[in-house]
């Protein structure tokens, strides 16, 4: 059972998450143009490209999973707020 004080630390982690996950690839982004404007079209190399390809996937993956745990937690809270989900129960009130 989630209480009221986890579901709150997790919207709290999860909106963090999404935020150094979005800064991380904006960051990441720039950087990479930055490159592409100085050095040329192809200077990533064939064996340099699968490595910057894993690290946008893992930077979104980091992103959804944060946006996962917000949403999460704020329906958490919300049922909290309207009287379905009660912290001396273990079930949903429906």
């Amino acid at each position: 059972m989630i209480t009221r004080k986890k579901s709150r630390r997790k919207l709290c982690n999860g909106a963090v998450h999404m935020g150094i996950s979005l800064l991380t690839l904006f960051t990441y982004v720039n950087q990479h143009k930055l490159f592409k404007d100085i050095y040329g079209p192809d200077y990533l190399l064939d064996e340099e490209k699968l490595p910057a390809y894993l690290l946008y996937a893992m930077l979104i993956l980091q992103f959804l999973l944060g946006l996962y745990a917000f949403i999460r937690s704020s329906i958490i809270l919300y049922e909290y707020k309207q009287g379905i989900r009660n912290e001396e129960d273990d079930e949903v009130l429906l």
